[in-house]
Order: C-alpha cells, then structure tokens, then sequence
C-alpha cells in the first residue's frame, strides 16, 4: 500500500481504544464510515462524522489483509484496525 495519511499517532490510540473497547455492530459502523468499493480487493472507508481522511483497505481471499491507517503502521493489536474491523462487519464486501 502506497497511500498514507499524516501521522497522528496519540489520536490513532484512543481512537483504537475506544472502538476495541465498544461492541461495534454492522449498523454501528455504518453510522460512522461510508464504504466504497474502488477496486478488485480494495475499499476505501470514510468517516462520515469529521474529516479524520480516506483510508485504503485491502481484502484478500474475502478478509481483510491491511489498512493505510496509522493505527495499522503502530500496531494496535492483532484484531486490525477500526477500518478493518469495519469493512469486515460489512454485509456486503
């Protein structure tokens, strides 16, 4: 993955943080990201509340395999980041 969005490595945390520690439904994550599917494997996730950018993640063999994010880059944990978390609740992807 080429793309990457400025660091901001304490707000990546305790936005990790909060999201590992709430139990995330499908419905939740549809309020907070907008999915579009941009490519074969590749979609890109959204924060429908802020302008926090666009981040890339990428699906192999039907799970996700990575994410642009930072939280990705410093590793938050062995379950992915929210925008994997969140493409993989999806219905649909």
């Amino acid at each position: 993955m080429t793309e990457r969005n400025p660091p901001s490595e304490p707000i990546e945390r305790i936005l990790e943080t909060i999201d590992r520690n709430k139990p995330n439904t499908w419905d939740r994550y549809s309020m907070l990201f907008r999915f579009v599917l941009s490519g074969d494997g590749i979609v890109r996730v959204t924060s429908r509340r802020n302008d926090t950018g666009t981040y890339t993640v990428e699906l192999s063999g039907g799970t996700v395999s990575g994410c642009t994010c930072r939280s990705t880059d410093i590793g938050v944990g062995t379950i992915g980041c929210r925008h994997m978390r969140a493409v993989d609740a999806h219905p649909h992807l």
